[in-house]
């Protein structure tokens, strides 16, 4: 296996599969964010478990299909970018590209994301390897 392939995967398929995963992951945080903050009864500090677990969720399954390091990142940080955007959306005070581009300029959110994509895809690379193994009976 060469570096390439471990940072994104077979080719072409951080395109075909790594978008579509990281278009998904932000989508499922953003939805997710909104529906928990749009149910909470105001005040109180909101972390964003569900961006966690959206980023590991999906990091882990890409990486234990695909192998791919980098994508794992980004789908990490995708999922956090939505749930960022989910918590404005329930505020309504901002549109999306303005969330968006303030996203691009704050290390938290980002950086937890890809810490969630991280441990994801270690989780991921993980599970693969040990159900190839598994599989070829080695």
């Amino acid at each position: 296996m060469d570096f390439r392939r471990l940072l994104v995967g077979p080719r072409h398929t951080a395109l075909s599969a790594g978008v579509p995963v990281a278009l998904a992951s932000f989508a499922a945080a953003a939805l997710s964010t909104t529906l928990i903050l749009s149910r909470a009864s105001g005040g109180g500090v909101y972390f964003p478990f569900d961006a966690a677990l959206v980023g590991l969720a999906a990091s882990a399954g890409y990486a234990a299909r695909y192998r791919a390091a980098v994508v794992c990142l980004a789908v990490g940080a995708a999922a956090s970018a939505g749930s960022y955007v989910g918590f404005h959306a329930i505020r309504g005070d901002e549109t999306v590209v303005a969330v968006l581009a303030r996203i691009a300029g704050r290390a938290d959110v980002l950086g937890a994301g890809l810490v969630f994509g991280a441990v994801g895809g270690v989780v991921g690379f993980v599970v693969g390897y040990a159900a190839r193994r598994w599989r070829t009976g080695a």
